[in-house]
């Protein structure tokens, strides 16, 4: 079915090189930078109609551009086009809904300031693919316009490659469908595929959650690598076929396995008479989900990049503890 907002309507038709999400195009919007026939729209949830062209000024925006903050940043490799980092968990991407600061826009724009080109939106420059707040690991941010078009070009195609490790309750196994929501079967190398429809929690705005129709297709793969406590926990090795916010997090929660420690998606939702356990996650304080892997192709000389971010301690430690 045909988008039945305007705002939606424009994200899903955009260049992703652009980086216009629907929130963005919406505060275009409002502040009268979208226009048909040189008339601003009047309202984001206006029913868009085949057919019609609009024009988006994007130079203009709602938000002022980030400062510059030395924060301290973990820097795997660098060079004109981009910057590869391993996040850690606690640390905002960019600025937002309330984070207007503090985040790894403002570092990079410190740390780069002398060769920053400031490519894509202006509250979210170089940014081309994202980790949640407290998720930790391996991240890669364009510093030219060069950069920015091929990395987003290759995330918006599937053709970087991420992979994940988490912590989960119980062993991940055969799912069947999600509740009539999707599937959830096993594929030829041992992983499960799981593939739904992802959207906005209706009553809950911090929440995604997977629905019959409308959203977007998600699909991950997840393999089982180490049981512990008899089952009752697992290492699992996660790789996105698509990016969709909180995907990961959501699918393991749909299909019974929780992420240990989210406390958004049910990963605390387990009573153990372990002490040492209950400690570690406790002072894990966030989901157990680390950026382990990516994979993409160097925008300059199209050569193949593979960084590795080894997983961090309060991972490690609950896992010794798993493992006891």
């Amino acid at each position: 079915n045909p988008p039945s907002r305007l705002d939606k309507a424009l994200a899903e038709s955009v260049p992703p090189e652009l980086h216009l999400t629907r929130s963005r195009i919406a505060r275009l919007i409002a502040a009268g930078a979208v226009t048909q026939a040189g008339q601003p729209a009047k309202s984001a949830s206006r029913r868009p109609v085949h057919g019609e062209v609009w024009t988006i000024q994007i130079g203009q925006s709602t938000t002022s551009p980030p400062i510059a903050q030395d924060i301290p940043l973990e820097v795997m490799h660098e060079d004109d086009d981009l910057i590869v980092i391993v996040k850690p968990a606690g640390l905002v991407v960019h600025p937002g809904a309330g984070v207007r600061d503090g985040t790894l826009v403002n570092a990079l724009i410190y740390r780069c300031r002398e060769q920053f080109s400031f490519p894509g939106a202006v509250d979210r420059p170089g940014i081309v693919h994202r980790l949640d707040r407290d998720t930790s690991g391996v991240l890669v941010a364009a510093k030219s316009r060069r950069g920015h078009i091929a990395l987003s070009a290759q995330f918006a195609s599937r053709c970087a490659s991420r992979r994940y490790l988490a912590l989960c309750w119980g062993v991940p196994g055969e799912g069947g469908y999600l509740g009539g929501f999707g599937g959830a079967r096993f594929v030829g190398d041992g992983s499960l595929r799981i593939e739904s429809r992802i959207a906005r929690h209706p009553s809950d705005r911090l929440r995604q959650t997977v629905v019959r129709s409308g959203g977007k297709v998600a699909v991950t793969y997840v393999r089982p690598i180490r049981p512990f406590l008899d089952g009752s926990a697992a290492l699992v090795e996660c790789r996105l076929e698509t990016g969709r916010t909180h995907q990961i997090r959501v699918h393991l929660q749909r299909i019974g396995h929780p992420i240990i420690g989210d406390a958004i998606y049910g990963g605390r939702a387990r009573h153990l008479s372990n002490g040492a356990i209950q400690a570690a996650i406790a002072e894990m304080r966030r989901q157990a989900l680390h950026a382990a892997r990516l994979d993409f192709i160097h925008p300059a000389d199209s050569r193949p990049m593979c960084f590795v971010a080894p997983m961090p301690f309060d991972m490690t430690a609950l896992i010794a503890c798993l493992n006891a």
